[in-house]
């Protein structure tokens, strides 16, 4: 009887037990859904509040993940990625293996991204991108994602400062066919990378614009100072000269040599006349001719004629 006993007790418990875990699972599949369809309708902070509520009430690490996941998706639509990124993170460590892994890899790199952390984004774009390759066929849908992939990659790389390697992957973008839904988004990239290079190579080429300016104003410069010195030189050697010249007694012109010549000219002339004077005085008192008054008045001709001449 006690044997029995016993036995019915631990089918009681065992029966008990099984009733609470699946009402908790009831209770669980009810809260997500209810989360999932908020999300899925766009009231992301509604759906937030009750997959968290539903993430509290999951009975095992399975009903946990399948609540972490739709919650990260609502934080990263409400752009709490933060959060998005603690959750995603989370749901990653206790996940059954391979749980919408594609999606996790693919949220988690644009969560990444839009914390600025854009060489994990990238390490994590490649990482699925290496998985979509292993395990997906080139089927159209798969095609696809490998565009949209390629865009979050040039992203990552623009944001690096890396445009040329981004330019090749927004081309992949662009040329993909079926026509990527980021055509737009990467054929604009790529026409600001383009501009991006058309402006460094103007301001380059102002740069050694200014730079030629800047070497020719300075030549400018260099002969003007040299031309000023030379003008200064010559100044100063002119002013030499002239201060030289006028030190030294001017030359005789040939017009005061001629003035001095007849100055000397008239004095002789008076000089002769007053000794002619004195010498026919003397031969009015002795009637005997004088040899001398004849050359008085020969030196007086000579005289005469000179002054006439001048």
């Amino acid at each position: 009887m006690k044997r029995n006993a016993g036995f019915l007790l631990f089918l009681l418990i065992f029966t008990a037990l099984a009733g609470i875990q699946r009402g908790t699972a009831q209770v669980h599949r009810a809260s997500l859904d209810q989360g999932i369809s908020l999300y899925r309708a766009g009231q992301w902070s509604e759906a937030a509040l009750q997959l968290r509520r539903s993430q509290m009430e999951a009975a095992n690490r399975g009903q946990q993940a399948e609540s972490l996941y739709w919650l990260s998706l609502a934080e990263f639509s409400l752009g709490e990625y933060a959060a998005a990124l603690r959750d995603i993170n989370e749901l990653q460590r206790i996940a059954p293996a391979g749980l919408r892994i594609d999606t996790v890899l693919y949220y988690k790199g644009r969560i990444l991204y839009y914390l600025n952390r854009y060489d994990e984004a990238l390490g994590m774009f490649r990482v699925y991108n290496d998985y979509i390759n292993r395990s997906k066929r080139n089927i159209p849908a798969v095609l696809s994602q490998k565009s949209v992939l390629a865009y979050w990659m040039g992203e990552c790389l623009y944001a690096l400062g890396q445009q040329d390697l981004a330019a090749s992957q927004f081309t992949r973008v662009v040329n993909a066919r079926p026509r990527s839904e980021k055509h737009e988004a990467a054929s604009y990239r790529l026409a600001m990378i383009r501009q991006t290079k058309i402006q460094g190579e103007i301001l380059d080429m102002l740069n050694w614009s200014y730079a030629e300016y800047l070497r020719i104003v300075e030549e400018y410069q260099q002969r003007e100072k040299a031309y000023d010195e030379t003008i200064n030189a010559y100044r100063k050697q002119v002013d030499g000269m002239l201060a030289e010249a006028a030190a030294k007694p001017e030359p005789e012109t040939e017009r005061a040599r001629y003035e001095r010549l007849l100055a000397e000219s008239e004095a002789q002339k008076q000089a002769l006349e007053i000794k002619l004077q004195e010498t026919e005085k003397a031969a009015a008192r002795d009637p005997r001719p004088d040899p001398n008054v004849q050359r008085i008045r020969e030196l007086k001709a000579s005289a005469e004629k000179l002054r006439s001449e001048l």
